[in-house]
């Protein structure tokens, strides 16, 4: 369901993805996870 509304364009999919890292942001990314609380980090991706 969630890929026949992104198809659809009835949700924005960068809404759902509030933080992006590169690769040598791996340590900035472990800490936003670290500290989800502060940061509102459910989950990172690099």
């Amino acid at each position: 369901m969630l890929l026949t509304a992104w198809h659809a364009h009835k949700i924005d999919p960068t809404r759902l993805i509030p933080h992006r890292f590169k690769f040598d942001q791996i340590v900035a990314a472990h800490d936003a996870f670290g500290n989800a609380d502060d940061s509102g980090a459910l989950k990172i991706t690099i």
